[in-house]
């Protein structure tokens, strides 16, 4: 409380909301923090699904693939690059066929799309648990939504609804 007080630069980078929380309610501190942080459901299966993307992702990287040709070729200083690695027969199968090929290649194009709307995703849902929080005093609860959504809005901004679809 002290230091806050007396230090007027420390006073003036932290929002009211903050400092009212720290300097009324410390002891309350630790329990509104585990409220911030505590998973909901919606929370799980998002971190699920981004684990089961990783397992599916991470396992064609996995298995001596690329990480043992890259430290094969570094091991004799012979190249930074590493060779191919063989390419799963399944695969070959449906990189030979020239309709699944052209398919592949144009859909290539949505996976930037898809990050930045999955990154929106998670910025708004920061925004609405920080809004529903009920530990969070109520000037920083509409900061953190608010600079949640704008950076939501900045990586991915929500379509607006044209008049047909209204």
């Amino acid at each position: 409380k002290n230091a806050v007080e007396a230090s007027e630069q420390l006073s003036s980078l932290l929002p009211e909301g903050v400092k009212k929380a720290l300097v009324d309610s410390p002891a309350d501190l630790p329990d509104q923090i585990d409220s911030l942080l505590s998973l909901g459901a919606q929370d799980e299966r998002i971190l699920t699904t981004a684990s089961e993307l990783q397992e599916v992702v991470g396992s064609r990287f996995e298995n001596n693939d690329m990480r043992s040709a890259l430290a094969q070729n570094l091991s004799d200083g012979a190249s930074i690059f590493p060779s191919t690695p063989e390419i799963p027969e399944g695969l070959q199968s449906l990189l030979s066929d020239e309709e699944t090929r052209d398919f592949v290649l144009e859909q290539i194009g949505n996976v930037p799309s898809l990050g930045r709307k999955f990154g929106a995703g998670l910025l708004r849902r920061a925004a609405y648990r920080a809004m529903a929080s009920p530990v969070l005093p109520e000037e920083t609860r509409r900061q953190l939504s608010d600079v949640n959504n704008r950076l939501a809005d900045a990586i991915a901004p929500e379509p607006v609804a044209s008049e047909t679809e209204r």
